[in-house]
């Protein structure tokens, strides 16, 4: 009879698709699974080359719960799911009633609030938006959304923001808990501090009870509920584990450790980043960015007590190997 096989869950939603991969304790790859997502994608007829992305709720969960089911069946008998933890595309957020219940949810790429990104800007300017979130401008941020949902919809709903990769855990356990890399890229959070941000929150008349508490990636969440066990196939009780943010687990988990190590993260969109020395009173922001057009997103920096790790996104495969060369 074969030894057991203690194995870890992870579940994944990128940009284009959601997929789960299970690895032995050694981080070697045993199953995999995959399947794209769909958004409802619309045009402000006021901007009409800007668009906005819709998140069907229960279309991604099921998505994201069939691979997992396909990837435990993948595996051997003797498999012992040891733990469950999930990462995902960076900006996507939701908005989460005090049932749980959806009432907002979007991806990365959803640019209905850039109107409200305008508007926030004569209140905090660019240099201290970036001096204090890492971002500018601040166009398809959570932080702009809120602001958007706020002018469209009763707010006073809204009980929970979490990011995509909190919300995954918060399906899993039913924990409503936010961890720092992606916390980092809702522009509401301090990234020197490493604390939502109350200038931030004041300034927009945002309220802080709906951030969740921070937690540090690695540490224990909670337990997989009936509910995530009867979705996923993921025994109940298993212990779930926070996550992180896709592009900075990804450079960790090429490797890039070392100050001036560079590594480049290609999926829907290409990142490179590498990690950098922190110094005392600088600047969040990344020096680091492709050096040919277009290049859509923001720099950035995401300090980690002892390391930086610092990414930027381009469009292409092509600008990203421009900017690493």
């Amino acid at each position: 009879m074969s030894d057991a096989i203690d194995t870890l869950l992870t579940l994944d939603a990128g940009t284009g698709s959601g997929r789960c991969v299970a690895f032995d304790l050694s981080g070697r790859p045993l199953a995999s699974a995959q399947e794209p997502f769909y958004y409802r994608i619309f045009n402000d007829p006021n901007i009409p080359f800007l668009r906005g992305f819709d998140l069907d709720p229960r279309a991604f969960w099921g998505a994201l719960a069939r691979c997992v089911r396909s990837v435990i069946g993948q595996l051997p008998a003797a498999t012992r799911l040891r733990a469950a933890i999930a990462t995902s595309q960076r900006e996507g957020c939701v908005f989460l009633d005090r049932q749980g219940d959806v009432l907002y949810a979007g991806p990365n790429l959803d640019a209905r609030a850039v109107v409200e990104g305008m508007e926030l800007q004569e209140k905090i300017g660019l240099e201290r938006l970036h001096a204090v979130t890492g971002h500018a401008p601040p166009y398809i941020f959570p932080v702009a959304r809120y602001l958007w949902f706020r002018k469209h919809h009763d707010a006073a709903q809204v009980a929970s923001l979490l990011m995509l990769n909190d919300w995954i855990t918060y399906l899993l356990c039913g924990e409503r808990l936010a961890e720092h890399s992606n916390a980092g890229e809702s522009m509401l959070y301090d990234v020197s501090r490493r604390e939502w941000s109350p200038e931030i929150l004041d300034a927009l008349d945002i309220p802080a009870g709906i951030l969740p508490p921070l937690r540090a990636p690695g540490s224990r969440a909670g337990s997989v509920n009936a509910a995530a066990a009867a979705a996923t196939g993921i025994p109940e009780g298993t212990p779930v584990f926070v996550g992180g943010a896709d592009t900075e687990s990804a450079l960790l988990g090429s490797g890039v450790y070392e100050t001036g190590q560079v590594a480049a993260v290609l999926g829907t969109r290409a990142t490179p980043g590498t990690r950098e020395a922190p110094t005392a009173g600088s600047s969040i922001c990344s020096t680091a960015r492709p050096t040919r057009p277009p290049t859509p997103q923001p720099r950035r920096r995401w300090p980690r007590r002892t390391r930086r790790l610092a990414s930027s996104s381009a469009i292409s495969a092509r600008s990203s190997s421009a900017w690493a060369t």
